[in-house]
């Protein structure tokens, strides 16, 4: 849903299904599978009404989360898979315009781990998560362009983006080189520019702490723990306390 209640955005997708008795495999036995998959986003009236495509191409358009009433953000995938895009486009015509690219030789290779970008809920930046330089790190930009700034380094892996009401901090999960399937809540303050922003881990201990989400109010942070002597269960953070257990 637009922020206005007015319009709705949705991600299609169409693949081709192929049917097949390969020789190996006997007379009896017939394999189905979906070949190829293009998947491009669009913008409709509550009401009804024709539809916008949203920056589209020959490409796979996903992931739009809505950064304005006018303006949404989604992730773009080239055909061969060498390139992802972070794009913003306007509702009402559909045109769009890049922010961000990666590019790799081989394939990019992060379209199923959580990467696609995540607007500030008010409208000044985009964050998402790209391993340009060889680890899943958070980055953001600018929702008016320029530069893409790196808000986290090291050798660990960052996703589970989630911003604060008042979009200026934002919560993720990392594993770090010590612990490689261990995973801990870290809470990045953004502030109002793209400058150093510092960076405080909230859960301690062993276990893997995942799925960030903030109260309405932005005082408290919810997230699922699990360790090797506790199943998954919901615990939380309070803003001004520097750590949580789990309970």
């Amino acid at each position: 849903w637009s922020p206005d209640d007015r319009r709705i955005a949705f991600a299609s997708f169409a693949r081709t299904p192929l049917e097949e008795t390969p020789d190996y495999s006997g007379g009896k036995i017939a394999f189905r599978s979906q070949q190829g998959s293009s998947g491009h986003v669009g913008v409709v009236g509550a009401g009804g009404g024709p539809l916008t495509s949203l920056a589209r191409s020959d490409g796979t358009e996903t992931a739009p989360r809505w950064l304005t009433v006018d303006r949404l953000t989604l992730q773009r995938v080239s055909v061969d898979l060498h390139a992802r895009e972070v794009v913003v486009a306007e509702a009402s015509t559909g045109e769009g315009r890049v922010l961000f690219r990666d590019e790799d030789p081989k394939f990019w290779s992060l379209e199923y781990l959580g990467a696609e970008p995540v607007p500030s809920p008010d409208g000044r930046f985009v964050a998402f998560v790209s391993d340009r330089d060889g680890w899943d790190h958070l980055y953001m930009v600018s929702a008016g362009g320029g530069e893409a700034v790196q808000v986290t380094r090291g050798k660990f892996e960052v996703s589970g983006l989630a911003w604060s009401p008042d979009g200026r901090r934002i919560a993720f999960d990392a594993n770090s080189s010590e612990s490689p399937g261990g995973r801990q809540v870290g809470i990045a303050e953004i502030g109002t520019s793209l400058g150093a922003a510092p960076i405080a881990t909230i859960t301690p201990g062993r276990g893997t702490n995942v799925g960030a989400v903030w109260a309405p109010n932005g005082t408290r942070l919810l997230y699922q723990h699990t360790d090797p002597r506790n199943s998954p269960t919901c615990s939380w953070w309070s803003r001004g306390r520097e750590r949580c257990p789990a309970g």
